[in-house]
């Protein structure tokens, strides 16, 4: 192999892995939203979902938004000097 076909190769294996990586050291909680969603005090996902509410007269159904029932962050512990960006920020983003 020629070292063009050798650094390609090795570009898509790293990229590939540094996606994986990503993914698995996200903050994320078992209701699938991120650690910002949460409260920092009471630990309550502030979050919304979309829920299915009942089949229409076509057969399908209609969703409304709630609340996400989560009560407390769930996902990875984080480090010791972890910021959100919303703290960040003095609570503004942006």
């Amino acid at each position: 192999m020629t070292p063009l076909v050798v650094a390609v190769i090795s570009a898509a294996v790293g990229y590939v892995f540094a996606q994986w990586l990503a993914k698995r050291a996200a903050p994320f909680c078992l209701c699938s939203h991120h650690y910002g969603a949460h409260d920092p005090t009471s630990g309550a996902c502030q979050a919304s979902v979309q829920r299915k509410v009942n089949l229409d007269d076509k057969g399908r159904y209609q969703t409304e938004w709630a609340d996400c029932a989560c009560l407390c962050y769930t996902g990875p512990k984080l480090p010791r000097g972890w910021v959100t960006i919303g703290a960040q920020t003095g609570g503004k983003d942006g």
